[in-house]
C-alpha cells in the first residue's frame, strides 16, 4: 500500500507546510535551523498520520460500484488528501497567524495600568519597573533581564541588557480585570500572549 510515490508525496508535502508556515511566521531558518528541521519532521508526521487515517475512511464510505480493491484505493487518496491537507493547513495558518502591524492597542488609560507590575506568563513571573523588566523562571529559577523602552502609552520594546541583539516589540491589545493580552514579534515571528497579574495565591 505504502509506495515510493506515496513517500515522495509525504516528503514533498511536509516540505511545502513547513517551509510554508515557517515563512508565514517569520522564522530565520539560519539563526534556528534546530527548529525548521524540528518542524519539517512533525508536519510529516501528522501528515501522514492524518492523511492515512482520512483515506482509509474515503475508501471505506467510497461507492460500492467502485470496483477497486480497497488497499489501492487507499493508495490513490493518500496523496490526494497530503495534498489537501498540507494546503488546508497553509490556509488555517494564513488565516489565524497573528499580526503585529493590524492588531489594534487597547486605550491608552488602561495600558498605562499595566506599565509596572508583577505578571505571570507560561510559568514565569514577569517584574517591571523603572524602565527594567526581570523575567524569572518559576521551574528553575533562572532569570532574564531587559531593559524596557516604551514607544508609545501600548507600545514597547525589551532589549536584553546581555544581548542587545535579543529584542522584542510588544504591543498591548486588550487589558482586563485578569491582566493584559498583547501582540509580540521576536526574530520576525508574531505571537500572542496573555499575561495574569500575581497575587498572593499565585
Amino acid at each position: 500500500m505504502i509506495t515510493k510515490k506515496i513517500l515522495i508525496y509525504w516528503v514533498a508535502c511536509s516540505l511545502i507546510l513547513s517551509v510554508g508556515i515557517n515563512y508565514l511566521d517569520g522564522l530565520n531558518i539560519n539563526d534556528d535551523w534546530p527548529d525548521f528541521l524540528l518542524g519539517i519532521f512533525l508536519a510529516g508526521l501528522l501528515l501522514v498520520i492524518v492523511s492515512i487515517v482520512l483515506s482509509v475512511l474515503l475508501a471505506t464510505f467510497s461507492d460500492k460500484s467502485y470496483r477497486t480493491p480497497k488497499k489501492e484505493q487507499i493508495s490513490v487518496f493518500i496523496p490526494r488528501s497530503s495534498f489537501l491537507l498540507a494546503g488546508a493547513a497553509l490556509f488555517a495558518f494564513l488565516v489565524t497567524r497573528p499580526s503585529y502591524s493590524k492588531s489594534r492597542p487597547a486605550e491608552s488609560s488602561l495600558c498605562k495600568t499595566v506599565s509596572e507590575g508583577v505578571f505571570l506568563l507560561n510559568g514565569c513571573v514577569i517584574e517591571r519597573r523603572n524602565g527594567t523588566q526581570t523575567e524569572t523562571n518559576s521551574m528553575t529559577n533562572e532569570k532574564e533581564t531587559s531593559k524596557v523602552k516604551w514607544i508609545s502609552d501600548c507600545e514597547y520594546v525589551l532589549t536584553n541588557i546581555e544581548d542587545s541583539n535579543d529584542v522584542t516589540k510588544v504591543k498591548i491589545t486588550s487589558v482586563t480585570d485578569e491582566g493584559y493580552q498583547c501582540v509580540a514579534i521576536w526574530r520576525n515571528r508574531t505571537s500572542k500572549h496573555k499575561l495574569l497579574f500575581k497575587n498572593d495565591n499565585n
